[in-house]
């Protein structure tokens, strides 16, 4: 941890702070980022490797529990696929989608600045 403008200026000399002195700072050697890019085209590369199937644009109205771990989706216009387990990237929308079926996820939010 690194407290104060001057100290964070010492560690990390290509931020420029502008003399503000109420910064603080972390060094995570540890830390990383993913690209979003790369990571999703892995993912869909390695479901699809498995037998997945990778619907783009396919407007999910509603997951249905069959029984024995088998789901029915529900899309746009009525139409229906039925699986053993889907994945779930709906974003802000998962819950809206989890809820009828008695499960939600808890949001945990937070903002951080980073500097690279």
């Amino acid at each position: 941890m690194f407290r104060g403008g001057p100290a964070v200026s010492a560690a990390f000399p290509s931020l420029r702070l502008g003399g503000r002195a109420a910064v603080d700072g972390v060094l995570d050697r540890g830390g990383g980022i993913i690209m979003a890019d790369k990571a999703l085209s892995a993912a869909r590369a390695a479901a699809a490797a498995r037998g997945c199937s990778v619907l783009d644009g396919f407007p999910v109205e509603k997951i249905v529990p069959r029984g024995a771990g088998a789901v029915d989706v529900v899309g746009g216009g009525g139409r229906t696929l039925s699986a053993r387990g889907v994945v779930i990237c709906a974003g802000a929308w998962t819950n809206k989608l989890l809820e009828p079926i008695g499960s939600v996820l808890a949001e945990n939010s937070s903002l951080l600045e980073t500097a690279f």
